[in-house]
């Protein structure tokens, strides 16, 4: 049953959504049922739907258990109320992901948990850091001055970035920080067999560094870091390749606050 996505990976990701999203009939029925329950005849003058096409979407939603139906009226169940107000706050901070349309396109979507996808007003005014022809690197340079300035380091690494991963470790050492790091098995054995391997190790034994492994299931696309400074974000291009070149970057504390919040109730879903 579709009810039982809620103890699946798929209801802590944004796939959560996509059933929906992929349907403004389905959308459609959810809002209009958000604030009362109606008969078909209310559901097809609110959807202007012929009746067939309105009764196969509503069985659907029915064996999903995300509607029910009683003396000829339709309403949410439990879990239709929570998807429905999942949609409005999406909607709702649909305009977060407007603002950096030059930033998302030509990008794969980052794969978040639902805690992020609905939260992605923490992007909103964010400052897109991009490279030059004449410094291609200035992005990266950019990341890791402000890594340098922070202590408490959360990352989602879905990439083995010599560069990068050497900033992190610097910072840690520097500044005797800590860095909670999600990533899967197979960046985490290429970390350990690369040159940065001890350090790497050094900083783990002295407890500078604590791992959560991604689920085998959810491909990382995103390379996030938050900090007690700020959030910095880095996107996969279509193709696959991570691009360093543009980063998002957000450095408003009350964001930066939350974003470290939804990190530490979300470690297991990434």
């Amino acid at each position: 049953m579709f009810l039982g996505m809620l103890n699946s990976d798929n209801i802590n990701s944004f796939e959560s959504l996509k059933y929906f999203l992929n349907s403004t009939f389905r959308i459609g029925i959810l809002m209009s049922l958000y604030d009362t329950n109606k008969t078909i005849k209310e559901l097809k003058t609110d959807l202007n739907k012929s009746e067939s096409n309105l009764l196969h979407y509503l069985k659907d939603l029915e064996e999903k258990e995300i509607i029910e139906k009683f003396n000829d009226y339709y309403s949410l169940t439990s879990y239709g109320y929570i998807i429905s107000k999942q949609l409005y706050k999406f909607f709702e901070n649909w305009n977060s992901i407007n603002n950096n349309i030059d930033f998302i396109d030509n990008h794969i979507e980052p794969n978040l948990p639902l805690d992020l996808t609905l939260n992605m007003d923490v992007w909103e005014e964010a400052e897109i850091i991009q490279s030059t022809h004449l410094d291609y690197n200035y992005a990266s340079h950019q990341y890791k001055e402000l890594l340098l300035e922070s202590k408490n380091i959360k990352v989602i690494l879905p990439i083995l970035s010599q560069f990068h991963i050497h900033a992190i470790l610097e910072s840690l050492q520097n500044n005797k920080g800590h860095l909670d790091l999600i990533t899967s098995k197979l960046i985490m054995k290429k970390i350990q067999k690369s040159d940065l391997g001890p350090l790497f190790k050094e900083l783990e034994d002295k407890n500078q560094i604590s791992i959560w492994y991604s689920n085998s299931h959810v491909k990382l696309n995103k390379f996030l870091t938050c900090t007690e400074n700020f959030i910095s974000l880095f996107l996969f291009y279509n193709d696959g390749n991570c691009d360093d070149s543009e980063m998002l970057l957000v450095q408003d504390q009350k964001k930066v606050d939350k974003m470290n919040q939804l990190i530490d109730e979300n470690k297991l879903n990434f």
